[in-house]
């Protein structure tokens, strides 16, 4: 929920939280792709906007425990955020999180503290926190307008529409040319479109990149590069044997290490 009147939050703050969540081994944040096929499969659009309602029965149909709720208010010059983790079944708050941003550039900072304390509040060990919390522009300091191009980028992949998402990924590189994961992302619709000197370009400056990420996207730009751009296939074993071992609720290490591995 957006309420600030300001567009580039519509879809930033979703992402933003998607991908500090999904650094945590304890929580697997289901894909947007997932989430698209259960809506076709309820006669829902795509894009269909989203209620509480109507997010907590996709998650029924996926098998997954909570959805995650979050608003934007703005109060003056400052901008308040609340985010709300709910049970799927019964609707009951699991975990609340909220901070006060006293700039648009403090908006990104508060989003990865509230993630964490979020994750806190889910039952993560303290440990875990600490060794898996990266903020989302670790090595420098993050656009929201980079953010806002990349989330709408993802939006449109999410839809179907490959070929118009290319734009946007590359504006947000643009924007922030150290944005790692839309180089990573850009090289996968590249991949998808057969498009194989363009994915291993954007693919390798990822590569470049890797330790600006979170570990889980770290271990996945590796395995990505093993896989499309050197072909080392025993860096690539070691390395999903890395990523299951950190992140064992994870099935992708685990079915690419079976393929490897038979």
């Amino acid at each position: 929920q957006n309420s600030t009147g300001d567009i580039q939050f519509d879809q930033s703050v979703a992402t933003a939280l998607a991908i500090d969540l999904g650094q945590s081994p304890y929580l697997n944040v289901t894909s947007g792709g997932k989430v698209g096929e259960t809506l076709a499969e309820m006669k829902r659009p795509a894009d269909a906007q989203f209620t509480t309602d109507l997010a907590r029965e996709v998650c029924r149909r996926v098998n997954d425990q909570a959805v995650i709720r979050s608003a934007i208010s703005r109060f003056g010059n400052s901008y308040f955020i609340n985010v709300e983790a709910l049970d799927c079944a019964t609707g009951y708050r699991l975990g609340q999180s909220k901070g006060l941003a006293d700039t648009v550039e403090g908006i990104l900072p508060l989003l990865d503290r509230v993630a964490a304390d979020l994750r806190r509040q889910l039952g993560e060990p303290a440990a875990s926190i600490q060794r898996f919390n990266k903020p989302l522009f670790a090595a420098h300091s993050g656009s929201l307008a980079a953010l806002k191009a990349y989330a709408d980028a993802s939006h449109l992949v999410v839809e179907g529409k490959t070929t118009d998402a290319i734009p946007l990924f590359q504006r947000a590189i643009e924007l922030d040319p150290d944005f790692a994961i839309a180089y990573a992302d850009l090289s996968q619709t590249y991949a998808n479109l057969a498009d194989a000197s363009l994915a291993q370009a954007n693919l390798t400056r990822a590569y470049e990149l890797r330790n600006n990420v979170d570990e889980q996207d770290r271990l996945s730009i590796i395995a990505n590069y093993n896989s499309r751009v050197t072909g080392d296939i025993t860096a690539s074993i070691a390395n999903y044997r890395a990523w299951s071992a950190m992140y064992p609720h994870n099935p992708v290490p685990l079915a690419t290490l079976a393929d490897l591995e038979t």
